[in-house]
């Protein structure tokens, strides 16, 4: 059975003396916050290991759901029922020495899955006071990390920043030759198309030949491509035949 979100927190705000011996948390606890929480997500979300990759299959997940509700916890398990009662089940709720809200993992479940490991380390995640820094994945090679300032979002450091950028550039100036290529074409096939005696070769080597960077290939996969369109003249079957 599904206990609303309210009565949980009145219920572990009660307990939470009584069962603070039972806390338990990966990372330290300092001021009603846990250090290292975002390290150790960190280090799980971007892992490479095999052997590490339900774990961060599991921890991703998460991430990319808190992000999706506007990076709030609260939102995140009042979406979907069945996620919050996932969420809540092997978890304490309670009020740290600042007054704030904070969620971690009960000892006593000793859930040592991949499962139970992600949950943990999202629960600590959750309560750093550094969770806000958490940028990613980046867009680039998909990694997260810790921002440097404000403003850091699309990319994890300079390199990846770098390389995208010339990526960008690189396939910005390939889709301008394409289209001046394909302008280019066209002029000719107007010409082709307007040509009394045509001639014994096919419109596409005819082309290829006054123009040596339209080849025959690119005019090829232009026309199957939908980007160019073929004369319409008398001869097209020939031309196909030959071009």
């Amino acid at each position: 059975m599904f206990v609303s979100i309210g009565y949980y927190i009145k219920v572990e705000r009660k307990r939470q003396q009584r069962r603070a011996s039972e806390w338990a948390f990966a990372p330290e606890m300092k001021g009603g916050h846990t250090t290292g929480g975002l390290e150790w997500a960190l280090s799980i979300l971007n892992q490479e290991d095999l052997y590490y990759t339900e774990m961060r299959r599991e921890l991703r997940a998460l991430v990319a759901e808190w992000q999706a509700c506007g990076q709030s916890f609260w939102k995140m398990i009042r979406k979907d029922c069945e996620r919050a009662a996932a969420l809540q089940t092997g978890w304490i709720a309670f009020f740290g020495a600042d007054g704030k809200f904070l969620i971690g993992r009960d000892e006593r479940s000793q859930d040592t899955s991949p499962r139970g490991v992600a949950l943990t380390a999202f629960a600590s995640l959750m309560n750093d006071p550094d969770l806000s820094l958490l940028g990613g994945p980046c867009d680039r090679c998909g990694r997260y990390f810790k921002k440097k300032r404000a403003n850091h979002k699309l990319y994890c450091d300079r390199d990846c920043a770098h390389l995208a950028s010339a990526t960008k550039s690189t396939n910005e100036r390939l889709q301008r030759d394409r289209e001046d290529k394909l302008k280019r074409a066209k002029l000719r096939i107007a010409q082709w198309q307007g040509l009394k005696r045509k001639p014994k070769v096919g419109w596409k080597k005819w082309i290829a030949t006054a123009v040596p960077d339209l080849s025959v290939t690119f005019l090829t996969r232009a026309v199957n491509s939908g980007d160019l369109v073929p004369p319409t003249d008398s001869a097209k079957e020939r031309d196909y035949a030959k071009g």
